[in-house]
């Protein structure tokens, strides 16, 4: 289907439009078929091809609904002027992507509510959890007190065995001490023999 519009050229701030035939599918600064007049908003002039603007509605195009008021201003087209409908993303809305619109709003809430729930859900065994860490902590710490008590008893245990040692040392020298003479003895009687 062939619509005719206007397209925007001229300078950042100073437009110029043409009037264009274009496929209805293609975007509006994308390729026309052809061009049909111009229009400077500034000096509020312009100009139009009859002859080409009436075979392309003879052929079946549509009209923009700027374009058909520029065009009755000028007298080419008899009629009244239309509202122009400034469409925004509410507007192009259709009652079934609206609705669709809203489900997707439920669901959204839905999700975001079994969110909140699994976050109280998860926040409770999270409480448990640092109980269980502080019980933890404290258990650890009478574990260490008790290694500490363990260790020291070792260490008496092994001072006490540490004296204990020298005592029998000197004991064994001395039952030793003891026992080389009678065995010097022993050996001298038994050469003897």
């Amino acid at each position: 289907m062939v619509i005719i519009r206007l397209k925007r050229t001229g300078k950042k701030n100073k437009p110029h439009y043409r009037m264009v035939a274009q496929d209805k599918d293609r975007a509006v600064s994308g390729k026309f078929l052809d061009i049909l007049g111009w229009i400077d908003p500034h000096q509020k002039k312009r100009g139009f091809n009859k002859e080409k603007i009436e075979y392309w509605l003879g052929v079946g195009a549509q009209m923009s609904d700027t374009a058909y008021n520029y065009l009755v201003e000028d007298g080419i087209i008899k009629g009244k002027k239309r509202k122009i409908r400034i469409r925004t993303t509410r507007n192009k809305k259709t009652e079934g992507e609206e609705k669709t619109a809203q489900e997707r709003q439920q669901e959204t809430k839905e999700k975001t509510e079994t969110a909140a729930a699994e976050q109280d859900k998860s926040a409770e065994p999270k409480n448990d959890q640092a109980k269980t860490t502080e019980e933890n902590h404290e258990e650890k710490k009478n574990d260490v007190k008790s290694q500490g008590q363990e260790s020291q008893e070792k260490e008496s245990e092994d001072q006490e065995k540490q004296q204990e040692q020298p005592e029998q040392a000197k004991q064994d020298k001395a039952s030793q001490q003891e026992q080389k003479p009678k065995k010097q003895e022993e050996e001298k009687t038994e050469t003897k023999k």
